[in-house]
This record gives C-alpha cells, sequence and structure tokens, in this order.
C-alpha cells in the first residue's frame, strides 16, 4: 500500500514538473522597410563651394533653381569626385534652369561641389524616384527637365516651342561613359520633326528654356 501511495505521489510531482516548465517565446523578426532618401538641399550665393559626401548612385538628379533676373546670367556646376575626378556637368544661362541626370557619368562619390553664378541659388540633389512613363505616350513639360519611359521604341516626334537651341539626350541607367548615353539633338527652335532613338535607354533629358513634347509612337509590345 506505501508504496502505491509513493508511485503516486511520484508520478503526481513529475506531471507538475513537466505543466510548470517555461516555455521558449517565439522569435518575431520585424520587417523593416527602406526608408526613402530625402533630397539633400544646399542654398547660397555668387561663387560658392558646398561640401559632401554624396552618393551618385543614390542622388543621380540635381534641380537648381535661381531668380534669373538677366537672362544672359551664366551659372555653372562642377563636381569634384573622391577619386579626383572633375566633372563640369552643368554651363549655361539660367534660363535653362531645371532638373538634370548626371548619372551616366563615372563618379562615385562628391566631395565638393563648385558653384559659379552672380545671384542666390537653390541646388538640390534627388534620388532615381520620378514618375515612369510607357510608351506609346506623349509628354509635355518645360525647361530642363529629366524623363524616363519604359519601352520608348525607335522613333521619336518632337516639338520645342522657343526661339533658342535645345539640347536630347539619352542615358542608360546600368552603363557609365560614353557608350552609356546617345545625343539625339542639338537643335535651334522652334522645332517640329521625327528622330530615331536608342530603344534601351530610358532616361531622357532635355535642355531647354521653353515649351517642349515627346511623342513616343513606336512602342513594341
Amino acid at each position: 500500500m506505501k508504496k502505491i501511495i509513493f508511485l503516486l505521489i511520484f508520478a503526481a510531482i513529475f506531471s507538475m514538473a513537466f505543466s510548470i516548465a517555461p516555455q521558449a517565446e517565439p522569435v518575431v523578426e520585424e520587417e523593416t522597410a527602406g526608408a526613402a532618401l530625402e533630397p539633400i538641399v544646399f542654398t547660397g550665393s555668387g561663387d560658392d563651394v558646398l561640401v559632401g559626401p554624396i552618393m551618385a548612385e543614390d542622388y543621380p538628379i540635381i534641380d537648381f533653381e535661381v531668380p534669373c533676373e538677366d537672362e544672359y546670367a551664366y551659372m555653372k556646376i562642377t563636381l569634384y569626385g573622391a577619386d579626383n575626378e572633375v566633372l563640369d556637368v552643368f554651363n549655361r544661362y539660367c534660363t535653362y534652369q531645371g532638373s538634370f541626370y548626371y548619372g551616366g557619368n563615372e563618379i562615385e562619390q562628391i566631395d565638393y561641389l563648385e558653384v559659379s553664378y552672380p545671384g542666390d541659388f537653390t541646388l538640390t540633389f534627388l534620388p532615381l524616384d520620378a514618375e515612369v512613363y510607357t510608351a506609346p505616350v506623349a509628354v509635355k513639360g518645360e525647361g530642363t527637365s529629366v524623363v524616363f519611359v519604359e519601352n520608348p521604341g525607335r522613333i521619336l516626334q518632337m516639338s520645342y516651342d522657343e526661339d533658342d537651341y535645345f539640347e536630347l539626350y539619352q542615358y542608360s541607367e546600368d552603363v557609365k561613359g560614353y557608350s552609356g548615353y546617345k545625343q539625339v539633338y542639338y537643335q535651334a527652335g522652334p522645332y517640329k520633326g521625327k528622330s530615331l532613338i536608342d530603344n534601351k535607354f530610358r532616361i531622357f533629358q532635355i535642355y531647354g528654356s521653353g515649351a517642349w513634347e515627346m511623342n513616343f509612337i513606336d512602342a513594341k509590345k
């Protein structure tokens, strides 16, 4: 009888030990969403030197704004890289202000920026997150601008309203240097016409002071 009672007590204690043993909590890994890059803004006046560093891969677009009280006022922007690169990325009248893509150049880190302009300026570095158009499509704008077009095709119909010169370039997002871009136009306006383009380069850079329209009419399904 004593033996039976002992076994019952032992079984009860053994069962309680397992029932109150602490259980390991499940490990929950939180997903951290990548934060959007904020624009980097510089302001200045006259001839000025701005200090980085700025990674070109993260911020391949520069937007600049100036009062442009004198339409013949010249603005020059020079980038100095960490590997001693020197790039003149803008050298035009202030009437050509706007956004331009410099990411096609072989530069990784910008340590200094040299700006020359006879007045106040605002210079903003932007990430490559602009709206992407899908051809066939007509894109309208004004002034110096960057446009992204998926599947642009081979034929571009272009119009430009101002009676000065405009320029149009195509860039690759993957290839740097001379093999990563194509000049489509260096043309006096007003202009309206068609041109062959590279259907593999989807970044379009226009330099101009007036209204323009790009009509991508040859998209392949």
